[in-house]
């Protein structure tokens, strides 16, 4: 019943790392990214190795599927490394993402109106379990999932990110277009203080697959940094604290990013703040699943030729995940 915790069996149990990347899938699966956490000292999980499969939930049946390795090797290409030309479309690199932060692209009916296909597109971070990668990487993966008849799952490498970043924040932005925030040039956990603060987001556009440099930010955020959307369409961006000591010595070492903790916001305003925004003159507050709700502005013409309107859910945000 409702209000209660319920053992799922057996077959409900895996082994996830600390704050695994989730996604809620249109077939009501919850999909694992092979993302996450995994900067824990010599490892958590004798299994962590398993950390680098893909894998989807089914609460119908309380049972998980491998889906396979995201990125997972071809012939057609090297993997995308930081240099790459952004655009050039080459197979993803293979595996677990530790410290990254990932988005569910907006979904497309098909010409049946039901939603077979869900694209995820996961961005820099570390790779591999413990220990991982020291140096995150640029490259920017979509993994493809056609829902037709089970879960199944396809890789790319997209544009490269313009700077590799460990732990930036990504938000998808009512255009469809995603900008990341924050982060560092090497993982903080490892040897906390030697890495740098990245303060240049970027802004990724689906429609050419590249990311393009943003105003920086006033504040360098790395380790519990956070960013969400605002209901008037720009970006609330905050956080910071930092891991000031490594795994094995108790005491404070000298940064090259901010030692201390930084509880501060600052606001960003994405190009589209700038041009000509439609006006909203009335809208229900609340509408029920299901209910036809109408929507009243002057610029409704300007809306239907060419344009489009977008229902944003709420964030909750913590470690990179929505």
């Amino acid at each position: 019943g409702r209000g209660k915790w319920t053992d799922n069996g057996a077959s409900g149990q895996k082994t996830l790392p600390l704050f695994p990347r989730m996604h809620l899938l249109p077939n009501n699966n919850v999909y694992y990214t092979a993302s996450g956490q995994a900067f824990n000292p010599m490892g958590q999980s004798y299994d962590e190795a398993m950390w680098n499969f893909a894998s989807a939930y089914d609460p119908a049946t309380n049972t998980w599927t491998d889906v396979g390795i995201p990125g997972a090797p071809s012939a057609d290409a090297v993997p995308a490394v930081p240099g790459v030309p952004s655009g050039v479309a080459l197979p993803a690199l293979p595996g677990f993402r530790g410290s990254t932060t990932s988005i569910l692209l907006p979904l497309v009916p098909d010409a049946n109106g039901s939603y077979s296909r869900a694209e995820i597109m996961t961005m820099g971070g570390t790779i591999l379990p413990t220990p991982g990668s020291y140096f995150p990487v640029a490259d920017t993966r979509v993994d493809t999932l056609d829902l037709n008849g089970g879960i199944n799952l396809s890789s790319r490498s997209v544009g490269a990110l313009n700077v590799a970043r460990w732990f930036g924040q990504a938000i998808l932005l009512p255009t469809g277009q995603v900008m990341i925030f924050s982060g560092a040039d090497a993982d903080e956990v490892a040897f906390p203080g030697l890495e740098a603060a990245i303060t240049v987001p970027e802004l990724y556009d689906p429609a050419t697959e590249t990311w393009t440099p943003m105003a920086e930010q006033g504040k360098q955020r790395t380790y519990h940094n956070s960013a969400l959307l605002m209901p008037d369409g720009r970006v609330m961006v905050g956080g910071h604290s930092p891991i000031n000591t490594t795994h094995a010595i108790f005491y404070e070492i000298p940064t090259r990013s901010p030692p201390g903790r930084d509880a501060t916001f600052e606001i960003f305003s994405p190009p589209y703040m700038f041009g000509n925004r439609p006006s909203i003159q009335s809208a229900p507050s609340t509408a029920a699943p299901g209910e036809i709700i109408t929507v009243s502005t002057p610029d409704a013409a300007a809306v239907a030729n060419g344009g489009y309107a977008v229902l944003v859910r709420r964030s909750a945000v913590t470690h990179l995940v929505d």
